[in-house]
């Protein structure tokens, strides 16, 4: 995967390539034993996880409207929307329609 970094071995400076699919190195704050490719001397990879925050205006946070998406129907009486700033929900029913019958009329001999 390209958006995590892979490491170096601290003997040679080949970078160790690993295969994030298997889920090899992703236990969070463990030491994890690797093996060099180039030089074979085995070394401690210590795996630690962190967090990137990306901060957005959200206007109706601070007194402005909500600006929300167009209704989006979930169930046959039911819509949703969301605020697209703040991910706030809003749910509205539909009126129910009348449910067809027929007619149903028995003729007698």
């Amino acid at each position: 995967m390209n958006d995590l970094e892979c490491p170096e071995c601290p003997y040679c400076n080949a970078i160790i390539k690993l295969c994030h699919e298997d889920g090899q190195c992703y236990a969070e704050e463990k030491d994890h034993e690797l093996s060099c490719g180039e030089c074979g001397k085995n070394f401690i990879v210590h795996t630690t996880v962190s967090y990137y925050y990306s901060p957005r205006k959200a206007d109706c946070l601070n007194g402005s409207p909500h600006r929300f998406t167009s209704w989006q129907r979930l169930w046959e009486s039911e819509q949703d929307r969301m605020c697209i700033d703040c991910e706030h929900r809003e749910r509205r029913t539909l009126p129910m329609a009348p449910a067809k019958t027929k007619n149903l009329s028995h003729k007698t001999p």
